[in-house]
């Protein structure tokens, strides 16, 4: 029996998304059973610069039930320097945007064919760039976990990502670390 190149491409979307969520709930558990052990080593390792860049870069390029805001929220809290954390934390979050754009442009364009029918295609993707701007801007701006990879995966265009998902995100980081900032 040979299956479709879809089936295939199915079966691996649901493959990867059950391994995903394997290792959040594993990492999770291990994270209950060793907090003490678990704190310092976020502390230690975590939250310096590299660390701050590389979390909000990964945070914010795939799609997960983390926002990067809390990062920085973190390394506010145990007290990084407020002016620096920000910076970091908006670019990492610029790298993650871009890669998440890029790899859902790229690569899986298809798997949106695997649920809309070939005619309606052009459709969502003159939809999400004429409506989807909106739902970006509201995406960048709240502290819900932001989705540029399935922006781009339905492809929404650099230039329009640029400025109603990057911009008002840089400024939210901005609001938000300030703001958490004069809290503590």
């Amino acid at each position: 029996m040979k299956q479709t190149k879809e089936v295939i491409e199915k079966e691996v979307i649901e493959f990867l998304a059950i391994a995903v969520s394997a290792f959040v709930f594993g990492m999770f558990t291990y994270s209950l059973f060793n907090i003490g052990e678990l704190e310092s080593s976020i502390l230690k390792y975590s939250l310096n610069p590299v660390g701050i860049i590389l979390l909000t870069a990964f945070l914010d390029s795939f799609p997960n039930f983390v926002s990067s805001f809390f990062v920085m929220i973190s390394a506010i809290g145990v007290g990084l320097n407020v002016h620096f954390t920000v910076l970091f934390a908006i670019l990492g979050s610029c790298m993650g945007s871009l890669i998440g754009l890029f790899v859902g442009r790229r690569y899986l364009f298809n798997v949106v064919r695997l649920f809309f029918k070939k005619k309606d295609i052009n459709k969502v993707i003159k939809g999400i760039n004429k409506y989807g701007k909106a739902f970006v801007f509201l995406a960048a701006i709240s502290p819900f976990p932001y989705l540029p990879m399935v922006f781009g995966a339905l492809g929404f265009r650099w230039r329009a990502f640029i400025l109603w998902g990057m911009i008002p995100r840089s400024c939210a980081f901005i609001i938000y670390g300030y703001g958490f900032g004069l809290l503590i």
